[in-house]
């Protein structure tokens, strides 16, 4: 949906390429939580404009 609005999406998995917690893969990232943490992360940095 974001890509083919001309986004660009990138996210690495919790405990991979330095994200932190503990990769427990097809589980963590199919959450909701996960979701909303990465939202927030982005909503938190100044190059965000809404």
């Amino acid at each position: 949906m974001f890509a083919g609005r001309g986004y660009q999406v990138v996210q690495s998995c919790r405990g991979t390429s330095g994200s932190g917690g503990q990769l427990r893969a097809l589980v963590m990232e199919t959450k909701a939580a996960d979701a909303l943490d990465i939202a927030g992360w982005v909503r938190g940095h100044a190059w965000f404009d809404g």
